[in-house]
Order: structure tokens, then sequence, then C-alpha cells
């Protein structure tokens, strides 16, 4: 479990000072910003991380600050959501954002803290045989077809693999995913008399 370098609230009162640093919005949107920037460090003191990821989510949705991804990040990491966790510390970085001072503050943590987790995620090679064009999902999310063969981050922990084809038979693996490992997932598509006639006739007309 991750704990903050730097306590988001001597951060967070000093967010908006940078108008120019942000989008335009309304007054009202910026002090929804603020609240919300600090409910998320109460959140995140007490350990709350999902309610304080949402906080932090929102809040950089009505005003863009490194402060907040950083409050946004932290929440992330302590959730084991490291691969979010990285991106949300790199962007800080590539921003780069020394003013006003609490933007140098939360570069500077963005710097320590991403180290880290870099060694916390994982990355997994998922593989299809069996079908040309397969339809692949992780934990029910879609894949591009892109990314099969390839190594790609993936938070630790336990992860649902599926893989689909016209005509064949499904295919899943379960895997728990230790942090910093490098496993490999091979999904094998096998035909079948049902498969197949379910595939010619359509849905509507498939054996029961």
């Amino acid at each position: 479990m991750m704990r903050s370098l730097r306590p988001l609230a001597v951060l967070l009162p000093l967010l908006l000072l940078a108008p120019d640093r942000a989008f335009a919005q309304s007054e009202g949107d910026k002090g929804t910003a603020r609240e919300l920037g600090m409910s998320g460090e109460v959140k995140l003191a007490s350990r709350d991380y999902k309610g304080a990821e949402n906080d932090f989510r929102r809040a950089n949705a009505l005003y863009h600050a490194p402060t907040l991804i950083l409050g946004l990040a932290r929440a992330q990491a302590n959730q084991g959501k490291v691969v979010e966790a990285w991106e949300n510390y790199h962007s800080i970085i590539l921003e780069n954002l020394t003013s006003p001072p609490a933007f140098a503050n939360a570069l500077t943590d963005a710097q320590k803290e991403i180290v880290l987790v870099e060694a916390r995620r994982a990355r997994v090679t998922i593989t299809v045989k069996g079908a040309d064009s397969p339809s692949v999902t992780v934990d029910d999310t879609p894949l591009k077809a892109e990314t099969l063969g390839v190594a790609r981050f993936i938070n630790p922990g336990a992860h649902v693999f599926k893989a689909t084809a016209q005509g064949r038979r499904p295919a899943s693996q379960t895997l728990t995913i230790a942090e910093g490992s490098n496993p490999s997932v091979s999904l094998v598509l096998e035909g079948g008399t049902d498969a197949l006639v379910a595939a010619t006739l359509g849905p509507a007309q498939a054996p029961s």
C-alpha cells in the first residue's frame, strides 16, 4: 500500500492560483473543483481510495491542475491500479509545471512516486490460436487486435481472459498476476459440430 510523500492539504488550497494554466471555467466550477479536491484529500487520508479517486477525477474535469492529478494517481496506486497511476504521474512530469510553488511540489512528488508504481506494473502477452480475427476481452473489456502477441501493461491481481470467433467454441482463462511479473496467456479456439452449425444457420435457427 502506497503512502503519500507530501500531504495534499498543503497543495490543494493553492491549486487555483494559476488561472492561465487551466482551461476556461466559471468561478462556480473553480470553487466546486476546490471543494472536490479537499474532499478527495480527506478520503485519501481515511483510506477511502475509491471515493478519493472519484473526487479527484471530477475535480480535474472541472479545473485541470497537477495537484489534482497527483491526488488521483495516489488514490489509484493505493487501489492497485498501478497502470493508471503511472500514466497520471507521467502526465504531471510531461507537463513540467513549476509555477506556482504548489505545482512545482506536485511535480517533485510525481517524480518520486512514479518509481514506486513502476516496479509494480505487470506485463501480459496474450495470444489466440484457432482463428484469424478473434474477439478478445480482459475482464469483459475488449482488446484491440493490435495488442495480441505483444506484452502489454496490466494491473496485478485476478483477471479473466476470453476469446471468441465465428464457428469456434469460446475460450477463457483466469489468471492471478503478481506485481512486476510477465506472464503469457494462450487462448485456443477449437471448432465443434454445434458451433459450426450455429454459425451456418444463425442464432434464430440454431439447434437448442
